[in-house]
């Protein structure tokens, strides 16, 4: 299986000012292509490498100075 994160595993992209929730990362864009055939909220956000970041795409992200540390 080419799905990197545990679901239990809290991972976040900083971009543009916004905290964005990482719902999946693959290192396969085909298995990451299926993922989001079966989950229409999700969306690739970025893509570093061979990872590919999927994210809500409805999730407008939380302004970074508002966001907890």
């Amino acid at each position: 299986m080419h799905h990197i994160a545990k679901a239990d595993e809290k991972l976040y992209l900083y971009t543009m000012g916004k905290r964005l929730r990482i719902t999946a990362v693959f290192s396969d864009v085909d298995a990451a292509n299926n993922h989001m055939a079966k989950r229409n909220n999700d969306a690739v956000v970025a893509c570093f490498g061979p990872f590919v970041f999927l994210a809500d795409k409805y999730d407008h992200g939380l302004s970074v100075a508002k966001a907890p540390a």
